[in-house]
């Protein structure tokens, strides 16, 4: 049997909606998996700007809704009311999906004719994509934030001349136990001793080292841009370019970029 990739490494996951999809990922490669949740997704209460969406659309006022992520989607629908009435609101606009995910939440919704947005899936191909719909100038176009507000999207929005009604739905919070984040904060930053099995005799494989130097480089991009990799408008291609100018890592062009959500000891 060929040795595993990862035999004999700590892995922490900061992962939480798929904690345990990339954990039984991580330990068929043969790690041992810590995990350490970061963050949280919190739904909102109905606020004033949903309600205010709901009446628009009601009046046949909006000219565009942009989804973002497939929890926003859901939560948004959720917010627009129950039963039917959310598919036939946002039946009555044009809808801008970002990635397959809130294509998804759209097809349990049994709404139809969303406009897909093409990989990397960041806030400059959904302007690409809202380009493409003839959206009139003066038009409102209304965003679900996903967490925080999206001003590279949103400012690109009013520069084509619409007015825009951001929409949040749900916040990031620290996870309800914040101790097994805070202890992987603590032993990775400080070098401190987590759980560890003992590596197997003999040399390990090339390839073996060369996953701890991408682990190592996944939580040094973490700490310095994981804000930014997590918004819709994360690493692009043109991004990667110059990080890789700097002596950063490089994105490739046309390859789904994600964030660092496991880091290797």
């Amino acid at each position: 049997m060929a040795a595993k990739l990862l035999a004999g490494l700590r892995v922490v996951s900061f992962e939480a909606r798929r904690a345990d999809e990339l954990a039984t990922m991580l330990a068929r490669h043969g790690a041992e998996v810590v995990r350490a949740p970061a963050l949280r997704e919190e739904r909102l209460a109905a606020s004033p700007e949903a309600l205010e969406l709901a009446r628009r659309l009601e009046a046949g006022e909006v000219d565009l809704v942009v989804l973002l992520t497939g929890v926003g989607t859901r939560a948004l629908a959720a917010a627009l009311g129950a039963g039917p009435r959310p598919g036939a609101l946002l039946a009555r606009t044009r809808i801008v999906a970002r990635g397959p995910k809130p294509l998804a939440a759209l097809r349990e919704l049994g709404i139809a004719g969303a406009h897909p947005v093409p990989e990397p899936f960041t806030w400059r191909q959904v302007l690409e994509v809202v380009d493409g719909l003839g959206v009139p100038r003066g038009g409102l176009a209304a965003v679900q934030e996903y967490g925080a507000p999206v001003p590279g999207l949103v400012d690109g929005l009013v520069h084509r001349g619409l007015r825009v009604l951001s929409v949040p739905v749900y916040r990031w919070a620290l996870p309800e136990d914040p101790r097994p984040l805070a202890a992987a904060a603590a032993a990775l930053a400080g070098g401190a001793s987590l759980p560890r099995r003992r590596r197997p005799r003999g040399p390990p494989p090339r390839r073996r080292a060369r996953g701890g130097r991408v682990g190592r480089t996944c939580l040094q991009r973490s700490a310095r841009g994981a804000r930014d990799r997590a918004r819709p408008g994360g690493v692009t291609a043109q991004d990667g370019a110059a990080g890789g100018a700097r002596g950063g890592p490089r994105a490739r062009p046309g390859r789904r970029q994600a964030g660092g959500v496991a880091a290797v000891r």
